[in-house]
């Protein structure tokens, strides 16, 4: 027996452990705050096989709270976003040389994660013979995309697999529900499990339960997922969102105008003698 058990313990000891094995161990043992911080990092790494890791993310987090799978989506996307800088830091350090790091909040405000907004577009418009906005406008197009490198796949992959058999109830916190359909949406990944929450009137009995803020913040996800429902609920409780939101901001006045509102609000001014 010595001997077969030392041909195993050979075996296993000059066996070497791939960064994928090594991470899908650790993504088992670590703690949640520790786990949320290797999230953000690892998935940078374009060289990491991700599908094989995610899925272990997936099979942690799949039974855990939605705060906690909340945090590791914002840690994902986190990642994706340092992956996309890596792959265009060049262009940003070409920038900085000519330019300052002012040309930076140009270059970011013109690549923005949602890829559909392009201020230095604008600002060509506005100044079709400045050189530097031309250069910075060049550079831009230079950008490798997103979705052309797959940053944010591995952050759809943990989505698709977290909402496949995900269930919602009135015990899930409304303010973590909005927070989920949010990242939804930006990702453009379907989720049934959060439409057939909305769809039932499960939430209402314990939405105003909870402070202005979270009822404020949990009210966007029908409003974006389900509009025609959203609207019914909303006209039908108008004087409790008033009442609500004249509470949590102190307003003088709050009085529906046709499709507006017309609001007072109180303000405190404090003079230092």
């Amino acid at each position: 027996m010595h001997v077969v058990r030392s041909q195993h313990l050979v075996r296993e000891l000059h066996t070497v452990m791939s960064v994928e094995q090594t991470l899908r161990r650790l993504i088992r043992a670590l703690d949640p705050v520790n786990l949320v911080a290797l999230a953000s990092r690892v998935f940078a790494d374009a060289d990491l096989q991700r599908d094989p890791v995610v899925e272990t993310l997936v099979a942690r987090c799949r039974t855990a709270p939605l705060t906690f799978i909340n945090q590791i989506i914002e840690a994902l996307f986190l990642a994706s976003e340092a992956h996309y800088f890596q792959v265009n830091r060049h262009l940003f350090d070409a920038a900085v040389q000519r330019y300052g790091p002012s040309s930076i909040i140009m270059l970011t405000a013109s690549t923005t994660p949602t890829e559909n907004v392009n201020l230095l577009q604008d600002l060509q418009t506005t100044l079709p013979n400045n050189t530097s906005i031309q250069h910075l406008s060049d550079l831009r197009g230079q950008f490798r995309l997103r979705s052309a490198i797959g940053s944010q796949e591995p952050l759809r992959v943990f989505l698709r697999g977290i909402l496949d058999g995900f269930v919602l109830d009135e015990t899930s916190p409304h303010a973590e529900v909005a927070q989920l359909s949010e990242w939804c949406l930006f990702l453009q990944v379907p989720a049934p499990p959060l439409d057939d929450f909305l769809a039932s009137s499960s939430w209402e009995t314990v939405l105003w339960h909870q402070d202005a803020g979270a009822i404020s913040l949990f009210l966007e996800a029908p409003q974006h997922r389900s509009p025609a429902p959203y609207n019914l609920y909303v006209k039908a409780n108008q004087e409790k969102c008033f009442r609500r939101f004249r509470q949590y901001f102190k307003t003088l006045t709050l009085v529906e105008q046709g499709d507006t509102a017309h609001i007072e609000f109180m303000r405190h001014f404090q003079y230092l003698l």
